[in-house]
């Protein structure tokens, strides 16, 4: 099984995709447009969009991120404690340059989802971070507060 990444990383080769890459999880929903977080891509750094979900509890869900300035630090995916309410919002960026590390991680690591590379890179690369304004939430986190309230 491929998984997420080992999905991303199979298209990109079977297609020799050798280009800056635009990826967005199809279970986003955000209302800002996207131009503000194109603008801060330079082209040389993967750059991450994020978002505030308000509080730690809601962060526990999602890859929660730590910033300075605008370099993320650290991404934990799920994290037990997370050190804020601001998380990633599976919505990347990447120069054309990653390709090579990604397929190295597809190689190495478990090939199941986008963050967890991304907690990767942070480790081995510089990776920046741009805040969402607007509204944001990830669907199926959506559905399930839904049916927390059906029962």
């Amino acid at each position: 099984m491929l998984g997420a990444i080992g999905s991303l990383n199979y298209w990109i080769k079977g297609n020799n995709i050798d280009d800056n890459l635009l990826i967005i999880a199809g279970d986003n929903y955000f209302s800002s447009d996207l131009s503000g977080f194109l603008s801060a891509f330079d082209l040389k750094d993967t750059i991450i969009a994020l978002y505030d979900v308000g509080n730690k509890e809601e962060a526990r869900q999602f890859g929660s991120v730590r910033l300075e300035g605008t370099k993320v630090i650290e991404l934990t995916e799920k994290s037990a404690n997370p050190q804020s309410g601001l998380v990633s919002t599976a919505c990347y960026a990447f120069p054309s340059r990653i390709i090579p590390l990604l397929d190295d991680y597809c190689k190495n690591v478990k090939r199941d989802n986008l963050g967890s590379f991304i907690s990767h890179l942070v480790k081995i690369d510089s990776v920046q971070g741009y805040i969402l304004d607007g509204l944001w939430f990830d669907i199926g986190s959506a559905w399930q507060k839904i049916s927390d309230i059906d029962e």
